[in-house]
């Protein structure tokens, strides 16, 4: 197996804002876990570990592992997960539509209503397709 590369999740816990506990929370492993992992007490990881820090990070294991350098997530969306793609205009606003994408993925449903009504308000009340599209045909429908 490929060595961890304990860089890139400093590196994505950074650009996501999450701290060690809030990477265990939302990976589901247990801060001793993420602790000794950054500290580099941690050689060996089992597969389900290493998907689950991957999905909390928004990532691949490829890329976690150091077998890719692209950081998206490979495949397809998982079943009801919308799949965007955001058009990148100024510097950092990649890191903004990654921090936004992980939080509006960890809040609940009702919390996802909320916000989507709050950011079609300050949109003037369109439907906030400004500078994105999706990437999904529309035949699927």
């Amino acid at each position: 197996m490929s060595e961890l590369r304990i860089a890139r999740i400093e590196e994505l816990m950074g650009i996501y804002g999450m701290g060690p506990v809030e990477l265990a929370e939302s990976s589901g492993l247990s801060y001793n876990f993420i602790y000794r992992l950054r500290k580099g007490e941690r050689a060996d990881m089992s597969a389900s570990s290493l998907a689950m820090l991957a999905r909390a990070l928004a990532t691949s294991t490829d890329y976690l592992l150091g077998l890719t350098d692209d950081p998206s997530p490979s495949g397809a969306p998982a079943l009801g997960e919308a799949r965007l793609t955001y058009r990148v205009t100024e510097e950092g606003e990649f890191e903004q539509a990654q921090r936004l994408a992980y939080l509006v993925n960890q809040m609940a449903p009702d919390q996802r209503a909320a916000f989507l009504g709050f950011a079609e308000a300050v949109m003037g009340g369109g439907s906030g397709t400004q500078g994105r599209s999706d990437s999904a045909d529309d035949d699927a429908t």
